[in-house]
């Protein structure tokens, strides 16, 4: 058993091992009084009864008086008795005023009507730092507030209440039950969400075992073809664990994929060449920072354009930002493959029909081209990526 599993177990049954050390307590001093005591002339705590007694009112820091310790020994014993009872009546206290409490927050805090739900973000997964990546979602979305949030998970409800204590966290919609059902799942009404966010979920079932990253995967997987077979507009992002699984993610229409484990491999290989870059992307993707990378929208009026001239038209208008590539393929992938389909149907070769039609499966969505050549064309349904400053007070809404 390892010490994180220990530690679980030890968390999971703290109450009990308290009252056990409690019980112990009362029992030893009780017994070791009435031994110190029995014998002495003037003594007043004589038998395993009186011992008893004398130790529970104590205790319980009730004192009545009919009996007490004669000795100098027995009185140090019945200090450190009265010393134990604070502080076990500050941890039953304690804990039942955290039950209370968190009842009430979850009385007030129903589920919202799944109809109700509209244009929202959705979240299925739970981490125990939820609280910092909900954080940096809301940090990175200015225009997004906690309302538009709705989170579908394995998790109890004292973890609900604890994160809902927070004020910034209060109006996130909570949907308690396993996202990979289709009823818990249609709780959110998917279809009507502006993205998805499957996490590779590796918090403790009700037994305290942690999941293995095999099972923490299958059940991202398992998500995504529920999630299939619900909607097929919003845009969905999954964490995956291993990359050998992602083909399972493509096939149910997960579009971007963030291989977590690959990149912590990857910025420390890069740490090896001692180029900085670890700190550059840390700044780089830290809303904190003054400076972010994002994308924006680019305009039908400037498809087709080579990139020379769309790079000079963009700087002249936003200056304060750094163009750096063009993302393409980006935005709804429904609406781009319907759009890819009508610019394969325009050939009358069938040959080059049928080439058109295999290079629409095989579409990369949200693909990076940094740099690209002067000569390059913007297609439609691209992005453009950008530095773009974020301490600066006067920089233009876009």
């Amino acid at each position: 058993m390892n010490t994180e599993r220990v530690g679980l177990f030890f968390k999971k049954y703290r109450f009990l091992f308290v009252a056990i050390i409690a019980h112990g307590v009362w029992l030893g001093v009780s017994l070791a009084v009435l031994y110190i005591e029995h014998d002495m002339p003037e003594a007043n705590i004589v038998s395993l009864e009186d011992a008893l007694w004398w130790g529970l009112v104590t205790f319980l820091t009730i004192g009545y008086g009919d009996l007490y310790p004669v000795t100098f020994l027995g009185r140090l014993c019945a200090t450190l008795l009265m010393f134990g009872g604070v502080a076990t009546i500050g941890i039953i206290t304690a804990k039942l005023s955290s039950v209370f409490l968190k009842e009430v927050l979850l009385l007030n805090k129903k589920e919202k009507d799944p109809h109700m739900l509209k244009n929202h973000f959705v979240i299925c997964g739970w981490k125990e730092d939820i609280d910092q990546l909900l954080d940096h979602i809301l940090d990175h979305n200015i225009k997004m507030d906690a309302s538009q949030i709705t989170i579908v998970a394995r998790v109890s409800k004292e973890k609900v209440a604890e994160l809902k204590l927070n004020d910034r966290f209060k109006e996130i919609n909570v949907i308690i039950g396993d996202p990979h059902h289709e009823v818990i799942l249609r709780k959110t009404n998917p279809d009507a969400a502006s993205k998805i966010m499957i996490l590779a979920d590796n918090t403790p079932d009700l037994s305290g075992r942690i999941p293995s990253e095999s099972e923490v995967d299958a059940h991202t997987i398992m998500i995504a073809i529920t999630l299939a077979s619900l909607t097929k507009n919003p845009q969905i992002t999954a964490e995956l664990l291993d990359r050998r699984l992602d083909q399972h993610l493509k096939l149910a229409g997960v579009n971007e994929i963030i291989y977590s484990r690959e990149y912590s491999r990857l910025i420390l290989g890069n740490a090896a060449q001692g180029t900085g870059v670890p700190n550059i992307i840390h700044d780089l993707l830290d809303a904190g920072t003054g400076a972010t990378i994002t994308t924006q929208e680019i305009s039908e009026s400037d498809h087709n354009q080579r990139f020379a001239d769309f790079s000079a038209g963009f700087r002249a208008k936003y200056q304060q930002l750094m163009l750096i590539g063009i993302l393409e393929n980006s935005g709804n992938p429904k609406k781009l493959k319907d759009m890819a389909l009508k610019e394969a149907q325009k050939t009358a070769d069938i040959r080059s029909l049928v080439k058109n039609l295999q290079s629409i499966k095989e579409i990369r969505f949200n693909q990076p081209i940094f740099n690209p050549d002067p000569n390059y064309i913007i297609k439609a349904g691209s992005s453009a990526i950008v530095i773009k400053n974020t301490s600066s007070s006067h920089q233009e809404e876009f």
